[in-house]
């Protein structure tokens, strides 16, 4: 159940955020005079790399070796509490997905121009 909650939140948000790159390759074939569907090839490919990057990012700030060197420079006790580990877990994971996802489709969107 877990793995199609993921999966579902990832497609979710990767509609999102290829709404999001239409308009910005449309701006970009008006400032470059590009193809519009290598621009949006293009959009979708820096944001799956930030997305991956983010997702990363997250699961390492995530980790109990991270999170014990960080109490270890701070002076604190650490405090273990699973809840937000899980979350931001997840989050990674969704993230990370979601970039997955939208380095597929600018792939794909490669492919066919490419024939």
């Amino acid at each position: 159940m877990r793995l199609r909650e993921l999966l579902l939140d990832s497609l979710k948000e990767s509609v999102v955020f290829g709404a999001i790159a239409l308009p910005v390759a449309y701006i970009l074939v008006s400032a470059f005079r590009i193809s519009y569907f290598d621009s949006v090839g293009f959009v979708l490919l820096l944001e799956s790399c930030g997305l991956m990057l983010v997702g990363g990012a997250m699961d390492l700030v995530s980790s109990p070796g991270i999170r014990k060197v960080v109490s270890l420079l701070e002076g604190k006790k650490l405090r273990l509490d699973g809840g937000a580990e899980g979350r931001s877990g997840r989050g990674a994971a969704v993230y990370t997905l979601t970039g997955v996802i939208l380095f597929l489709s600018s792939i794909a969107i490669a492919i066919a121009l490419a024939y």
